[in-house]
């Protein structure tokens, strides 16, 4: 079972974002490195905008010259945002007692979700989250002119939270219920607040092993539950000169979405047996990473 891999399939496929399957770890704009065509988890090398990257684009090539200014940009905090793969269906919420729901909480995000049976289902809510992203492409396009990126996958926005549930559903039609709550201070007689500021909580009916939820107790946005991935296109390449230079490329966009690197799924996270015909999509492996066709 590779329950990562399905996650993430799943949440591509509803979003073209990538789902990031343990969103406390870090992720941010300029980061670049590898998928894992088995876990489908990105695995991070470095960032573009180090010093530690621009010495090794000297190494690489002294007579490069290459100035990456980072002009990552916050947008606005947004709405709570809930993504559901096909098939998974929002119902009426209601307060049962496998719910823990304090009487005196004030319930900021709330929802019931219906799953499909016999099929797996994803479900990946944020609280509030901010995109992060590049103000222009100026800085990553000049990362057309170094051949040897040509495997490596680029962060171009990064989805942050200071709440998020990620689920993935065991084909037994099972229904899930969330809720976040805020807990307010107590009163003491007078009326006063005592007890310190508002603290957030899930509360759920689900006790499933592929349910991850957290809470920045200081309301920090240090979740990143999703993120885009872009990689330079192999006909770029194709086309470069022996002296590093693209020609005969009028008009032509170098950069693409990265797409699954993998064979379509059956519900367990496996390459689907019913589906061979589509594996001459995928042309072939190199330095362990698939390669795309050249059409892409």
């Amino acid at each position: 079972m590779h329950a990562s891999r399905k996650f993430i399939d799943l949440i591509l496929q509803s979003s073209s974002k990538w789902a990031n399957w343990d969103p406390p770890m870090a992720l941010e704009v300029g980061d670049y490195g590898l998928v894992d065509p088995q876990s489908g988890i990105f695995e991070r090398k470095g960032n573009v905008f180090t010093d530690k990257f621009r010495k090794t684009l000297a190494d690489l090539d002294p007579l490069l010259r290459i100035d990456l200014t980072n002009d990552a940009v916050n947008g606005q905090i947004e709405q709570d945002i809930v993504i559901a793969s096909t098939g998974v269906k929002r119902s009426s919420f209601t307060v049962t007692p496998e719910l823990d729901v304090p009487s005196v909480a004030t319930v900021a995000l709330k929802g019931e979700w219906q799953f499909p049976r016999h099929r797996r289902g994803a479900l990946l809510v944020m609280h509030k989250p901010r995109q992060t992203y590049l103000a222009s492409t100026d800085a990553l396009d000049t990362l057309t002119r170094v051949p040897k990126l040509k495997d490596y996958h680029f962060v171009t926005s990064v989805m942050s939270c200071p709440a998020y549930t990620l689920y993935l559903s065991d084909k037994s039609g099972e229904s899930i219920s969330l809720a976040l709550t805020a807990q307010a201070p107590a009163l003491a007689a007078a009326g006063v607040a005592v007890g310190g500021d508002l603290g957030f909580s899930w509360a759920t009916n689900s006790q499933s092993s592929f349910l991850r939820r957290a809470v920045d107790a200081a309301g920090e946005y240090s979740f990143v539950p999703l993120f885009s991935l872009k990689r330079i296109r192999l006909e770029w390449w194709r086309r470069f000169r022996g002296d590093g230079t693209p020609h005969d490329l009028p008009d032509f966009d170098p950069w693409v979405d990265s797409i699954a690197l993998w064979e379509p799924l059956d519900e367990d996270g496996e390459a689907d047996p019913f589906c061979d015909e589509v594996s001459t999509l995928f042309s072939g492996r190199h330095s362990g990473v698939l390669l795309f066709p050249l059409d892409q």
